[in-house]
């Protein structure tokens, strides 16, 4: 008897161990839970979004990509939550009550793949509307874990919601007032159909005591709606002017007319008169806010604010004006301004009592597209075209952290380059460029912004940087009228950077350039043009390789060796080992749809293992150990939600930029954010005793436990 409970015990700790090591090596292949960190999500691995060959997705590093079209705050005793409209990205929460560190909480996103452009909360629900369907409850009790309730699809195509008592008002075809009843909001129903008078189609609704404003750019039509199920015609105010937007105070009405802010005296309907006409160039009126008595005139840069207290003495009292933006609207709750920034989500301004100049608070960035990655040590720099800098600690690149986030005025990264301890970053947005100090990577710092009036930033950029020379290639192929260029700048005295030689190329789109030593290899829709960088930092043409009919997207060089990823072909590879003669040594098709550039996109080479971004097989690892004879041992392929498209429409992934340090591969990915990927049959660093015994814990003891209770039991058995 002994000897068998000595063989079950044996029996069920063999077993315990045997389910420890296949969960760590599970742990080991990155499959994660759900981290959000401020918008930003590491996802656990959905493999039905993946195709792969012999490799495993550690970790996406996913900044949420939509345009904020609406924002509702619901503030309780216990805290403050902002509630995002982001089109077909849904709706998502933040925690604001600190809103200098928004809080990611959820996200809603529709499940028949319509999109949200408006949002109202009322207690614990949600009301949305976009597109065609109608209104749209879901359920709020856990911001975490939102609940679709229902879709009130008897009214489609409703826009311009507000809330009046247990009623939502809304307009149909810019034509018809509907009025639903909410006051169950598990079944709101149609209480009115109200069918507008005059021609111009209604843009706005606008509701002050118990009149509602049907806007439209031809004038304003005026409801009672002290009944609210009977709304009754009032009066047509027409004015001189196109309304873009509209609000009131007292007997003054305050117009936007996309430029101006208009003011009217409206105390004679049959005879309405302007009061006084503000205009500024820097911030073109495009909507207007009406809180107490202040007006916010909110336009692309921001926002200007008004006192309205004496129509007759109408003051300007503050304004927050950035260097560039998109704002659309804005929305005023207690002491704060949130901007609606078209490029960029939400930011959020301090105003106080308006004695004190308003000041930026925080920014909820919804707006990511990931274009660049540089990978230094156990550090991630990643480059978001909208939504600013992020710094990640990728020590375990199964889970990556966010250690800061740099989003200067405004953050339009298109490339960047690290070298010792200062990052350059090419602005877009201000056309310029941005050195930082990064030594302390959790609190980066700008030391120089160069701005040049020939806008070399404002396009699509490449960097490199050599000991303070910065080469920025500028990529034309959005723009065909413009010419592409190579502009060198000095940096050595960031007080005073500046161009010190520029080549333009009048004859092909320039896409991508290398640089070893002296030698400059630039990537072109017509091939590849190699130059000497002479001592003053000119640029003398060697020799071209054009023996291809495909446009070369991105070029890597080793050891007398290019790399060309060919869009309309696939890789390509030359020996350069005679500078003036380049040569071909092999060329692989990878493109399936010739002449339709589904070929290569990037290339990165490490350790004799080359990676291809490929728009038709995804990331292509080749080994080219024999570079005669490179052959493919692995392939990553990755689909995801189009924002643009619609959250029930999958599109391929198209990698924008590949970097790769000890086997593990970074993949800039557009809207899909960061992607890191491994090789299962390539060496991994990241599994660190530190990381092994963390893994085995973690996974262990819930086994351990167990068999502590069946020794437990045995051992009181063996006493009975």
């Amino acid at each position: 008897m002994i000897k068998k409970q000595r063989f079950i015990m044996n029996l069920v700790f063999i077993i315990i161990i045997f389910i420890q090591l296949f969960s760590f090596s599970n742990s080991s292949s990155g499959l994660l839970i759900s981290e959000p960190v401020n918008g930003l999500q590491t996802n656990s691995v959905d493999e039905s979004l993946i195709e792969t060959d012999i490799c495993s997705e550690l970790a996406q590093w996913d900044n949420i990509y939509g345009e904020p079209n609406d924002i509702f705050v619901q503030e309780t005793l216990m805290s403050k939550i902002a509630y995002i409209a982001l089109g077909y990205a849904g709706l998502v929460m933040y925690d604001i009550s600190n809103p200098t560190n928004p809080k990611f909480l959820g996200q809603y996103v529709d499940q028949e793949g319509d999109g949200i452009d408006e949002v109202i909360v009322i207690g614990k629900f949600a009301f949305v509307v976009g597109g065609a369907y109608g209104l749209k409850v879901i359920d709020l009790s856990s911001p975490k874990n939102p609940k679709f309730i229902l879709d009130y699809s008897e009214v489609e195509y409703l826009s311009n919601i507000e809330v009046h008592g247990d009623y939502i008002f809304g307009s149909q075809w810019w034509e018809f007032l509907q009025v639903i009843d909410i006051s169950n909001p598990k079944n709101p129903h149609l209480v009115n159909s109200y069918t507008k008078i005059h021609e111009s189609a209604i843009s706005k609704i606008r509701i002050n005591n118990n009149l509602l404003y049907l806007v439209g750019s031809q004038g304003i039509e005026i409801l009672d709606i002290s009944n609210p199920q009977k709304p009754l015609y009032e009066t047509f105010w027409e004015f001189d002017v196109d309304v873009y937007s509209f609000d009131i105070y007292g007997l003054t009405a305050i117009i936007s007319d996309n430029s101006d802010v208009l003011f009217y005296n409206i105390g004679n309907p049959s005879n309405i008169t302007l009061i006084t006409r503000y205009s500024d160039i820097r911030c073109h009126s495009k909507c207007i806010l009406v809180d107490e008595n202040y007006v916010f005139s909110f336009g692309y840069p921001g926002f200007i604010c008004f006192d309205i207290e004496n129509p007759n003495s109408i003051v300007k009292v503050n304004e927050f004006i950035r260097e560039a933006g998109y704002v659309s609207y804005g929305l005023k709750h207690d002491e704060f301004i949130y901007l609606y920034d078209l490029y960029m989500g939400i930011e959020i301004v301090y105003i106080g009592d308006l004695t004190i100049t308003p000041l930026s608070a925080g920014k909820i960035i919804t707006n990511g597209y990931t274009l660049d990655t540089i990978v230094q040590g156990n550090l991630a720099y990643v480059s978001n075209f909208w939504g600013g800098l992020d710094i990640l600690d990728i020590d375990n690149p199964t889970n990556p952290k966010l250690i800061s986030r740099y989003t200067g005025s405004f953050s339009f990264f298109s490339s960047m380059y690290l070298e010792n301890s200062k990052l350059y970053l090419a602005n877009y947005a201000t056309n310029t460029l941005e050195i930082l100090d990064v030594s302390d990577p959790t609190a980066p710092k700008r030391i120089s912004s160069f701005y040049n009036v020939l806008n070399i930033f404002w396009l699509e950029s490449e960097m490199i940087v050599k000991e303070d020379i910065a080469f920025i290639l500028i990529i034309n192929d959005l723009y065909p009228i413009l010419d592409g260029a190579i502009h060198i700048v000095n940096c050595t005295n960031p007080a005073n950077v500046s161009i010190i030689y520029s080549l333009n190329n009048h004859n092909a789109t320039l896409t991508d350039f290398y640089l070893v030593e002296n030698h400059l290899f630039l990537a072109t829709s017509t091939g590849l043009l190699i130059y000497e960088i002479n001592n003053n930092y000119s640029l003398t043409f060697i020799s071209e390789y054009s023996e291809i009919s495909s446009s070369i997207a991105g070029v890597f060089v080793e050891n007398n060796t290019v790399y060309l990823a060919a869009k309309d072909y696939g890789l390509i590879i030359l020996d350069v080992s005679d500078i003036e003669n380049p040569n071909l040594i092999r060329s692989y098709d990878t493109d399936h749809n010739s002449g339709y550039e589904f070929g290569g996109y990037d290339v990165f080479v490490e350790n004799n293992i080359i990676y291809l971004a490929d728009y038709s097989d995804g990331l292509l690892v080749f080994d080219g150990t024999n570079i005669q004879n490179p052959f493919i041992i692995g392939r990553y392929k990755r689909f995801d939600y189009h924002p643009l498209y619609g959250y029930n429409m999958l599109q391929t992934v198209l990698f924008k930029d590949v970097f790769v340090s000890n086997y593990v591969v970074y993949l800039s990915s557009g809207y899909s954010g960061l992607l890191i990927v491994h090789h299962d049959d390539l060496p991994t660093h990241w599994m660190s005793t530190q990381n092994i015994i963390i893994i085995s814990i973690t996974t262990t003891v819930p086994f351990l436990f167990g068999g502590l209770i069946a020794f437990i039991i045995l051992r009181i058995r063996k006493r009975r």
